[in-house]
């Protein structure tokens, strides 16, 4: 039968519970303002119900366990929105270095210094036996090849700090997931008795989710409490359990692919900031680099064909002229490609060696100065194709920069999808102190209510004493 102890009972429990509920509304106020926190729940229940001659009564309540209120597919939206925008974040971050090699359009850029080049021989063909003119064309074309090995520096720069970029992202993915594995097995433990740890699920998360900048990550929830991190299909983290990443040629010198520690299989679609420093050193500074190459190699290849055959002054004069005499054979140019072009020994030494025309001992002949102040717009076989080279560099220049412009579109888009996300998130997991307020009021009640019960105990209990 019902007891004064049984009342007595479900007023503790429900003081204990309300109590505790209170604990985790200031436990959630406290982190209102704390990255990665999710809001906490107590989750009451009723006490088994009693069964007795005057029927079943109930027990009270009590505090089955303490929850998180997250939305997994909301977290699976905003981490595959942050590994976009980080890609094509990191994507025109390091297009932006390369644009600025360039400095397009410019006075002092690559394609002005051509433009002075040609310019200088076009003043040589209007004064074929001025020295000075000669001069101006040694120092314009020495720039070229200056402005030319001076880019491919600067790629070899970017491409270096995206390389340490790189290795810097595989260490903190490695990291995180011995993190994430450590975490998994305290997790396990923690709620071997059936209650959620809380602050160790935020931990992990909030590590989750710089691993979704790296990467794109699929996040599988476990039994046990723990879960698995699938990249691109293969598993990193399992339990407590975390494999590790590597990067390399992978058997091709040319190219620098990620893959899991042990493996020589490339990991396709890695995705995140791995996905942009892996395109950028296989795809744009590869490309930007053989463009430049085709560039410095096809203005060796036209200039040196046209200069050869003309008469330089330095050139010893007979009458008559040699019968065999077919040009000076000097070279304006040396090298192969962008990163060797220089000025021969020939023309570096003496300006004097520059050729204006194609006539034998003809100090007025200025042939050879008009063809090449002509060369910048003349089709030229560039890379495998006819071009002119100042159209090849052109086209080089205006692929750069679309490439540029559309990863920073992308990366406007993908940002405010993963912000979207991010609020979407936030309005289910994070901490409303107005909710908490109002949930602070009815916990309170409830706890002042459970309060007064054992009042009315205590007054019953003086009743009856009075009656004996």
């Amino acid at each position: 039968m019902s007891t004064f102890g049984g009342i007595l009972s479900i007023a503790r429990g429900a003081i204990s519970a309300h109590q505790t509920a209170i604990q985790v509304v200031s436990h959630n106020v406290a982190n209102a303002e704390t990255p990665g926190y999710t809001r906490q729940r107590a989750m009451l229940q009723e006490n088994w119900p009693a069964r007795l001659p005057q029927g079943i009564l109930g027990t009270g309540v009590f505090v089955s366990d303490v929850t998180q209120i997250r939305d997994t597919l909301l977290d699976i939206s905003y981490r595959r929105d942050t590994s976009n925008a980080s890609n094509f974040g990191l994507r025109r971050d390091l297009l932006g270095q390369v644009e600025q090699i360039f400095h397009e359009p410019s006075e002092s850029g690559l394609g002005a210094t051509m433009d002075a080049f040609w310019n200088a021989w076009s003043d040589l063909s209007n004064a074929p036996d001025n020295n000075v003119a000669r001069q101006v064309v040694q120092q314009r074309g020495a720039q070229v090849a200056d402005a030319l090995r001076g880019h491919v520096a600067q790629l070899d720069q970017v491409k270096a700090d995206t390389i340490a970029r790189l290795d810097r992202s595989v260490a903190q993915m490695n990291q995180f997931a011995g993190q994430v594995a450590d975490l998994n097995r305290q997790i396990v433990v923690s709620e071997s008795g059936g209650q959620t740890a809380g602050d160790l699920r935020d931990a992990r998360n909030r590590i989750i989710d710089s691993m979704s900048r790296l990467a794109s990550i699929q996040v599988i929830e476990q039994p046990s409490g723990g879960v698995a991190i699938i990249v691109a299909n293969q598993t990193l983290v399992d339990g407590d359990s975390a494999n590790a990443l590597t990067y390399g040629d992978m058997g091709d010198p040319l190219t620098t692919q990620v893959s899991f520690r042990g493996s020589e299989e490339p990991i396709r679609g890695i995705g995140g900031e791995l996905q942009a420093a892996t395109d950028m050193l296989n795809q744009d500074l590869t490309q930007t680099r053989a463009r430049l190459d085709d560039l410095a190699r096809g203005i060796i290849s036209a200039v040196n064909t046209i200069h050869e055959g003309g008469w330089s002054p330095t050139e010893a004069v007979t009458d008559p002229p040699p019968s065999d005499w077919e040009g000076s054979g000097i070279a304006f140019f040396t090298g192969t490609d962008a990163a060797s072009i220089a000025l021969s020994s020939e023309v570096a030494g003496d300006p004097r060696a520059i050729a204006a025309g194609d006539v034998y001992g003809g100090v007025a002949s200025n042939s050879i100065a008009l063809k090449l102040s002509q060369l910048r717009d003349t089709p030229v076989t560039v890379g495998g194709t006819t071009s002119s080279l100042a159209g090849h560099y052109r086209d080089t220049v205006t692929t750069l920069a679309m490439r540029t412009a559309d990863a920073a579109s992308s990366t406007a888009a993908h940002e405010t999808l993963a912000a979207q996300s991010e609020i979407r998130r936030q309005s289910v997991s994070g901490v409303s102190t107005d909710e908490e307020l109002v949930q602070l009021m009815r916990s309170q009640q409830a706890y002042v209510a459970a309060t007064r019960l054992i009042s009315a105990v205590d007054e019953m209990a003086q009743a009856l004493l009075n009656m004996v």
